[in-house]
């Protein structure tokens, strides 16, 4: 089994958005992820993330970059959880 850890790409500050979505420039970052996976012929059975926003928007772009088969956010994957 392998694992891949993909951080979400650059989100605004949450004075700008409160729910603190990609930016722009997180949305550029996360599909050059996403091609370079694609590139790779990477595959995957499931994309786990945290329910953070642009975690869910990191998921969605990689996902519909290499068919990553089933997306679930998880409640245990959030900053500073062990």
């Amino acid at each position: 089994m392998k694992l891949y850890l993909i951080q979400h790409g650059l989100a605004f500050v949450e004075e700008k958005d409160p729910e603190r979505r990609l930016s722009s420039q997180g949305e550029a970052q996360t599909q050059r992820a996403a091609e370079y996976l694609r590139s790779r012929s990477i595959k995957v059975g499931a994309i786990w993330h945290s329910k953070k926003i642009r975690a869910v928007q990191t998921a969605e772009i990689i996902a519909e970059a290499i068919d990553g088969g089933r997306r679930q956010g998880r409640d245990d994957m959030n900053p500073l959880d062990p």
